[in-house]
């Protein structure tokens, strides 16, 4: 769930690919451009939740890829297999990571999604101005989520131009890949909604799926397997199989909430969970979908563990590199590897549309229904308000692909504190769906809190406190003055008769 960052100009560069390669790719943009056009056919109205939310009416098959799609991004391939070369067996915290962003869905998803269904909500915020009458809270909540969501969808651009670079051994230069790609995503967006970011998010879930599994099998086949590997870390690297400690073993667990929490409140996942066709089916593509980490994280850190024995010694800026690298391994022992390296390019380009399509489209939404709709148009109709999220689709892509033409606008800080800031409408979400009687100031004024502890830790430099996120440590203050503010406000309420 981590983003790309900086970094990634070091790891995206002379990915072996030919020009039988990038047809192959081009031909798959082409026929994502194509579904698009499809789901514009397939449109019931011109509608807020027909175009953000495919007239809720996901089934199972493609609610699970767009979820698991919505995930996993281009930089759990790249960034996870680095971080577990770097790190060891310690690195099996980001399996538990991304499993706890499951539990996280259905800790309240399914009771969100049945709000939703009878209240007819279209972003997050429609809930919590909804669940608590505050007009603040919205603004708060939508404010937090599109700051998240913007910088997300940039650095997916960012990657996006590099990956072109690559690909094609620096003939095209990034910011026309990022350009090609904006304006495939856009069009395919724009013309189908929702409907069409998730049949193109099934695609890039099944070349996600397909790509873990042809790496690990070949990498083991050419280099060895985890015994092999284990055997040769523990007699050359034993602290990256050493048991933690306390600190490391507190940042395991705050990593383990940062992204399992985090990442649950994203809101183009919530959207997901409003647009599932029923709660059964939500349910189901849940359960699934906690299996996912074991043939998709799980298997990125087994590729690390083994490339300390094929490629030992890279340095740090060097390991950012381990997947282009083990993508060469592949690529010249014979044409089963090279095409399997198409499809893990094709799978890591699938990764960075779905998650900025998705990003993108939950964005507009946002600042369609949450800014524009509700404090500068309020009398705005549907059909009115949809036209006007396309624009703004359209505007805010615009501006993303030209920030990313500077090369030294990097938004690694933002980047870094993203989650941290997220992290602060969870307890408006898990406690709201669970506590009845929770009013809007509690919920309101400990976002506040945990926001400004939040952004002020971070401001100083203070990342973890004794290897706890400063997200977190913002969440725990966010948490308890929302209880409190509950405790105190119910006995109120209670002593009020006497």
């Amino acid at each position: 769930m981590a983003d790309p960052s900086a970094q990634a100009t070091t790891t995206l560069d002379a990915l072996p690919i030919g020009i039988d390669g990038l047809v192959v790719l081009v031909v798959y943009l082409l026929g994502i451009v194509g579904i698009g056009f499809w789901g514009r056919a397939k449109r019931k109205e011109e509608s807020l939740s027909d175009h953000y939310l495919a007239g809720r009416e996901l089934g199972f098959f493609v609610l699970l890829l767009t979820l698991f799609a919505t995930q996993y991004s281009g930089n759990t391939l790249f960034g996870f297999t680095a971080k577990g070369y770097r790190m060891g067996y310690a690195w099996v915290m980001s399996v538990h990571a991304m499993t706890a962003v499951v539990v996280g869905y259905l800790l309240f998803a399914p009771a969100l999604h049945r709000h939703s269904r009878d209240r007819n909500y279209i972003t997050p915020a429609d809930y919590l101005d909804d669940r608590f009458n505050s007009r603040a809270i919205r603004l708060v909540c939508a404010l937090i989520m599109i700051f998240a969501t913007a910088n997300y969808v940039y650095a997916q651009l960012k990657v996006m131009g590099l990956a072109v670079g690559g690909l094609t051994g620096g003939r095209i230069d990034p910011i026309y890949g990022v350009v090609g790609l904006a304006v495939v995503m856009i069009l395919y967006e724009t013309l189908g909604g929702m409907r069409s970011v998730a049949w193109t998010d099934a695609i890039q879930g099944f070349l996600l799926l397909l790509g873990f599994t042809l790496l690990v099998i070949l990498v083991m086949r050419q280099h060895g397997t985890l015994a092999d590997a284990a055997v040769h870390i523990r007699e050359h690297n034993p602290e990256k199989i050493a048991v933690p400690n306390a600190t490391r073993c507190a940042y395991w667990f705050s990593m383990v909430l940062l992204i399992g929490l985090g990442a649950s409140v994203y809101p183009h996942a919530i959207q997901r969970i409003y647009a599932a066709k029923n709660p059964r089916i939500l349910r189901k593509s849940l359960k699934v979908m906690a299996f996912f980490p074991f043939v998709t994280t799980l298997i990125v850190l087994l590729v690390g563990l083994i490339a300390l024995r094929a490629h030992p010694g890279l340095d740090h800026q060097s390991s950012e590199r381990l997947l282009a690298i083990i993508c060469g391994d592949l690529a010249g022992s014979g044409s089963l590897g090279y095409w399997t390296v198409i499809v893990i390019l094709a799978a890591i380009m699938a990764a960075l549309m779905s998650t900025a399509d998705s990003a993108l489209l939950s964005l507009s939404s946002m600042a369609t229904k949450d800014l524009y709709g509700t404090f500068l148009n309020p009398t705005a109709n549907e059909q009115k308000l949809t036209r006007v999220g396309k624009s703004v689709s359209w505007v805010v892509l615009a501006l993303l692909v030209w920030l990313s033409s500077y090369e030294d606008l990097t938004l690694v800080q933002l980047l870094e504190v993203k989650f941290e800031v997220l992290l602060q409408v969870v307890p408006a979400f898990y406690l709201g769906v669970h506590l009845p009687r929770l009013k809007g100031g509690p919920v309101l004024l400990g976002m506040l809190v945990g926001l400004g502890l939040a952004i002020t830790l971070l401001v100083m430099g203070i990342k973890t406190i004794d290897g706890v996120h400063a997200g977190v440590v913002a969440l725990a203050a966010n948490t308890l003055t929302v209880l409190v503010g509950h405790a105190l406000g119910s006995r109120q309420t209670v002593a009020a008769p006497g």
